[in-house]
């Protein structure tokens, strides 16, 4: 009998470390370099596609339930619908192409150069708010990035603000 819960024990704890190779968990030290492999597909990259790097609304709206007085901490997202989120997204992509065409960056071209971050942890959530640094030819440019990251969900926030750095 105790052979057989050992076996048990032994196949929950593999499958948990097969799932967890699996998860879509980006460490905040590779945020940028996660983030920057977005952007470089960002020329050919579907609407749809991109929204699959954030936090989907329903994980979103569940981690910040789980936050004791999330919705006074978090105002702006508890009152937030589905459609309003997405809509969010949607602007944050379009806002962004747009903004690479005003600077005339090929995305495919961009070069990696650096990401600098702070985190904040509220209970079992982690805010990364960063800055990721790259080059297109020889300008320099940088976009804000937060990406948010809980016990079993790691994603998007928000990205943008794209600016030439002198």
């Amino acid at each position: 009998m105790m052979k057989k819960v050992y076996i048990l024990l032994i196949c929950v704890s593999l499958s948990g470390m097969f799932h967890a190779c699996d998860s879509n968990y980006v460490s905040h030290s590779n945020v940028g370099k996660h983030v920057f492999q977005i952007l470089k597909t960002l020329d050919t990259l579907p609407k749809e596609t991109f929204r699959e790097n954030f936090i989907a609304f329903e994980q979103l709206k569940s981690m910040i339930n789980t936050i004791k007085e999330g919705e006074k901490l978090i105002p702006k997202i508890a009152q937030m619908t589905s459609e309003t989120y997405n809509s969010d997204i949607n602007y944050i992509f379009d806002n962004i192409r747009v903004e690479g065409a005003n600077n005339y960056i090929l995305w495919k071209d961009i070069e990696y150069v650096d990401y600098k971050h702070q985190t904040t942890r509220n209970r079992s959530m982690t805010l990364n708010f960063g800055t990721l640094f790259f080059k297109k030819n020889q300008e320099n440019f940088k976009i804000g990035i937060y990406w948010l990251t809980d016990l079993n969900v790691s994603g998007l926030l928000g990205l943008g603000g794209l600016q030439r750095v002198e």
